[in-house]
This record gives C-alpha cells, structure tokens and sequence, in this order.
C-alpha cells in the first residue's frame, strides 16, 4: 500500500469524526488536514473530495454539513461540484445549509456559486425554484450577521434570485385568500 493511500484514509478519518462532532473543526485541525493534503497527488486528491461530498450529500443533519465544511470546505472547489449532479448537491447540501444559514457555510456556498456560475444551467426547473424558496426564507432571518446576509444577496445575484419576489406558493395563497368566495 503506497503511503499516500494511508493519508488519504487517514484524512477521510478527520473529516468523519468531525462530521460526527467528535473533533471540532478548529484551525489547528484545518492546518493538519491541509498539511496532509499536500502529502496527496493529484489523483488520490480528487478520490478524497469525492468521499467527502458523498458523506455531505448523505448527510442527514445540517449541522454535520456545516463542521465539514468549516474543517475542508476549502478543499472543495466548484470544478469538484460541477462533476456531482447539481440536483443533488442542491438538496442535499445547499438546502440543508440556507435551512440553518451559518456563516462559513454560507460563505463557502457564496464562493463555490460565484466560481461556477455555470453551476446550476444542468438542474431541474424544480431543484431551481426550491433553492429560490430557501434563499428567501433565509435571507428574512433577522438575527444573520451583515456579512452572511451579504453573502446570501452575492448568491441570490449569481442564481438570478429575486429575493423580493414572493415564491409561487406564497402568490398561490394570496391569490386564493383574494379570491371571491361563492
């Protein structure tokens, strides 16, 4: 087994334990990993962040996406996303993270959407218009820093978000609420 395998596996390891909250994703933990990952060539490298996407695609709980990005979120560029289907990523990363908006989550997400604005031309009018949904609701969460909610703008502006606009289902209610009753 060449060595480094073994440093692949092992910074596989640090990303799990801190996804599962066993480790926190301090920096001294994001100077190891990156260390490591220097250790790493090209190919095994890409192997690595493929593992961690799938982990955060599987995810059930914000909160561990939210670790793994603060521990190797820097590590994960938009080329990497861009080789995942977009529809997952959006559902399973993007959504979970507008749903509990943190700042280095957002951030992150802010980065990776601003370099590949491209991103999103593959996915399903449907995943589009649920991003649109979350993007909204989280930006009317009153207690965000400036910079998340800026953040938040940086990403409604890149997808083509009108965060004025009221989502079609919020439209359907008022219409239905306007409606002459008979």
């Amino acid at each position: 087994m060449e060595l480094s395998t073994n440093v692949r596996d092992a910074i596989l390891e640090q990303v799990r334990k801190c996804e599962k909250g066993t480790i926190p994703p301090s920096a001294e933990n994001q100077k190891r990993i990156t260390a490591l990952l220097e250790l790493l060539n090209k190919g095994l490298g890409g192997s690595l962040i493929s593992d961690v996407l799938e982990d955060m695609v599987a995810a059930t709980e914000s909160a561990a996406i939210q670790r793994t990005i603060e521990l190797f979120g820097s590590h994960i560029n938009s080329e990497s996303l861009v080789a995942f289907d977009p529809d997952r990523i959006v559902r399973r990363i993007f959504n979970p993270i507008l749903g509990s908006p943190q700042e280095a989550s957002i951030d992150w997400m802010a980065k990776v959407i601003e370099a590949q604005a491209k991103f999103l031309n593959g996915m399903e009018e449907q995943t589009k218009d649920e991003i649109s949904t979350r993007l909204r609701k989280a930006s009317q969460t009153a207690s965000l820093p400036a910079t998340t909610t800026q953040a938040l703008m940086k990403i409604a502006s890149n997808l083509d978000v009108d965060l004025t606009k009221p989502d079609a289902e919020e439209s359907e209610a008022k219409e239905a609420d306007a409606a002459p009753k008979t």
